[in-house]
């Protein structure tokens, strides 16, 4: 490597209460695609601050942060603000006088929601909407395969709460018992009572809009991984790498995880977001703008809400034919623009 030609840098993250989000490597996949797939250096998106290694391109797209108090990053980073969320968690520390000079030293901003664009704009910040990066991984895993599968994955549910909820999630126990031990294991990996009753909840709500064939013999994928299974953080991208592959071949994809639905969406994958009417403003933050560009069915209370309508009856099976919208194309392609030119600097 020339000694003056920048390195590639690529974000890795901290587990969280012993748990890894794999849906964060999934958008470092999305990065990498344009730094040449594989990364001469690691860094912690925590710890931005720190590096003090040779200089490094890094595309600085996703969730920031969990430690506000270490923006801005070091100057030996040169980054590209594509897909950028500031967190409400985080936007009073991060937003300080630093961290809005840092931002305007390298505006314009590219967002991944437009409450991020409004936000940085009250600060003087040049911003605009990007969308997210793994919008882009069809460039990379996109396949003319299908394995015929449906996969769903994290759907959001509730597990019941009060008198109610658990009477009639014990009904569906004792009137439904074969087929809801069935779905406690591929939902839970478990078949206790307490996984019995959370599995008839789950059932209550999914059964009115997707058929048994669906709910019974679906693929349950979760995105939160012990982080005491990985050895190094290659594992960490192997593990995305190898859910992507799946989700590129299914036939549908069910899901709550806007890490598995963007790129299913980028991969032209079928895919279902169920939104979660009840989320914190942590969560519902990220989304402005993002769920415009699926379809939805909305999750509230134990039922669901369809925002769009298929063909072939009111409940979805494995033979309906789930559109995806377009309007996710012309940000795909500015993305990859974009993250292309600056893949090429030296």
């Amino acid at each position: 490597m020339n000694s003056e030609q920048m390195k590639n840098g690529v974000l890795v993250y901290m587990p969280g209460y012993g748990e890894q989000n794999i849906g964060d490597y999934v958008q470092s996949l999305a990065a990498l695609q344009f730094l040449g797939n594989k990364p001469d250096v690691y860094l912690h998106r925590e710890h931005l601050n720190s590096y003090s290694g040779d200089k490094v391109k890094l595309i600085m797209n996703g969730w920031f942060t969990h430690k506000p108090e270490n923006w801005p990053p070091s100057e030996k980073i040169q980054p590209l603000f594509v897909s950028f969320h500031v967190n409400s968690l985080a936007k009073n520390t991060l937003l300080r006088e630093a961290g809005v000079e840092y931002l305007k030293k390298h505006q314009p901003i590219g967002c991944r929601d437009k409450g991020t664009v409004d936000l940085l704009r009250e600060k003087g910040v040049d911003a605009y909407f990007t969308g997210c990066l793994t919008l882009t991984l069809g460039e990379t895993y996109a396949t003319k395969e299908t394995d015929g599968k449906v996969y769903m994955v994290d759907p959001i549910f509730d597990k019941p709460k009060d008198f109610g909820s658990l009477s009639k999630a014990l009904i569906g126990v004792v009137t439904r018992y074969s087929k809801i031990k069935k779905l406690a294991h591929k939902l839970l990996r478990d078949t206790s009572i307490k996984s019995l009753l959370i599995a008839s909840r789950f059932y209550d709500a999914y059964s009115e809009y997707f058929s048994d064939s669906i709910l019974m013999e679906a693929e349950y994928i979760h995105h939160y991984f012990p982080e005491s299974q990985f050895k190094n953080e290659e594992e960490k991208f192997d593990l995305a790498k190898s859910l992507l592959r799946k989700y590129s071949k299914a036939a549908l994809v069910v899901t709550s995880r806007i890490h598995c639905a963007l790129p299913s969406l980028g991969m032209n994958t079928p895919v279902v977001y169920v939104n979660d009417l009840g989320q914190d403003e942590a969560s519902s933050c990220r989304l402005d703008g993002i769920t415009e560009l699926f379809n939805v069915i909305d999750y509230k209370k134990g039922k669901l809400f369809p925002r769009f309508s298929w063909e072939g009856g009111s409940k979805i099976v494995p033979s309906t034919k789930v559109t995806n919208k377009p309007n996710y194309l012309s940000l795909k392609e500015k993305l990859v623009e974009k993250c292309r030119s600056f893949g090429s600097l030296n």
